[in-house]
């Protein structure tokens, strides 16, 4: 079974973007001690700092977020953001790297932060909804 977790990143520093060869190159170690594939997860990398999107199998919210941190760590002037999401519906996050700590983070939310069943209650609209309403001027003088 495969599970992708789709990326969208930006990438925003004053002093330019940072060289794409130098963060693959600070993500390889960590990546090989995580005992991770290494050459796509690069290809990946890569595609996400050249493309703003790009997608891993395997690797979850939780992983992504580790490796921005060691990234960000190397990268202090640099803001990194991601925006990943999962193949469930209720599977997103947000994280906002700088200077090797999150300064934003929302999510991941699951499925059961949300009702698993629909109410069968229907909500009522707001008035008599079978009268037109009322003009605030008469028309008939």
């Amino acid at each position: 079974m495969s599970y992708w977790t789709f990326i969208d990143l930006e990438v925003d520093s004053e002093d330019g973007p940072p060289d794409v060869n130098e963060v693959l190159r600070i993500a390889r170690p960590y990546i090989e001690d995580e005992g991770w594939a290494v050459e796509p997860i690069l290809d990946h990398i890569r595609e996400g700092l050249d493309e703003r999107e790009t997608s891993f199998n395997h690797l979850y919210s939780d992983e992504l977020e580790g490796l921005m941190l060691h990234i960000s760590e190397h990268f202090p002037r640099v803001h990194f953001r991601m925006r990943g999401r999962g193949e469930e519906f209720y599977d997103f996050w947000i994280r906002e790297f700088y200077n090797g700590k999150i300064i934003f983070s929302r999510g991941p939310f699951e499925d059961d932060d949300f009702d698993e069943e629909p109410s069968d209650e229907v909500a009522e609209p707001p008035g008599d909804q079978r009268q037109p309403p009322r003009p605030w001027w008469k028309p008939w003088g």
